[in-house]
């Protein structure tokens, strides 16, 4: 497996090809960050170089705070009390791309999240296609980490604390994520973060209920499948967007099975 640390130059590139846009550091945005897994390897690399081992500990152990003014979405943990961000110049794309007026037409933000930046503050070559382009070569970099977008799991981009379940979570035993643990750890020494490390997200469970779906769907069990995925759907909202697409598509699509059995 490749070493996660050669994609680093890359995605270094990449972000400074995103142009700036004029944030105030209000924090008003700063809402479950969500990236790839080189993104969150690259942001470990810089929490081990910059911070004591409490100040770690206290990021795995602080609770998920619910953002009071964006319903659904969490603060993040690696915001300080003056609203700064503590790794604002290793922050991930989803972060850097925030107040481009652009993805208000791409279906990522239905409403303009940034109540200070207007569109003319941007640079208005900054359009749909380029957003894309940068967020699906954040997904290339991870492909010689993980398979991206591909079921079962359909993992591209998750939360910082889906990620730190993934690195730090021995209740997750499936292959896939098991590997990504290794490339991590291989890298890092997270043996001693273990300690620390409370779970938050329940993404463990969420894991095994998804492997329960396609169980129960390859049984020929669909009311059993059905159960599993709308659990999937409703109730783990720690973990983001997390599998909220696929879920709803596969229940729909178990739903109609049902449906259609007891005609």
């Amino acid at each position: 497996m490749a070493k996660i640390r050669r994609a680093f130059a890359d995605l270094t590139a990449l972000y400074n090809n995103v142009p700036a846009v004029p944030c105030t550091g209000c924090g008003y945005c700063c809402v479950s960050p969500t990236m790839t897994v080189v993104e969150f390897a690259f942001l470990l690399d810089h929490i081990f170089a910059h911070l004591a081992m409490d100040e770690i500990a206290s990021l795995l152990t602080r609770p998920m705070e619910p953002a009071a003014h964006m319903k659904g979405n969490t603060l993040c943990p690696l915001q300080k009390e003056d609203k700064h961000c503590r790794f604002y110049g290793v922050r991930c794309l989803s972060c850097r791309i925030e107040g481009i007026p652009a993805l208000e037409g791409m279906g990522i933000r239905e409403e303009r999240i940034c109540p200070h930046i207007t569109e003319d503050q941007v640079q208005t070559e900054v359009t749909a296609e380029s957003v894309d382009t940068w967020i699906q070569e954040v997904f290339r970099l991870s492909q010689p980490v993980h398979e991206v977008s591909v079921e079962p799991y359909f993992l591209n981009a998750v939360n910082l604390e889906c990620w730190w379940a993934i690195a730090l979570d021995r209740a997750i035993t499936q292959p896939f994520f098991t590997r990504i643990r290794e490339a991590l750890w291989a890298e890092w020494d997270l043996a001693e973060l273990q300690p620390h490390y409370v779970d938050h997200t329940r993404l463990a469970l969420k894991l095994s209920l998804i492997d329960t779906f396609f169980a129960e769907s390859e049984a020929h069990s669909p009311q059993k499948a059905l159960k599993a995925i709308r659990r999937v759907i409703h109730e783990f909202p720690q973990t983001g967007t997390y599998y909220q697409h696929e879920g709803q598509e596969y229940f729909k699509l178990m739903k109609r099975v049902v449906q259609q059995q007891g005609k």
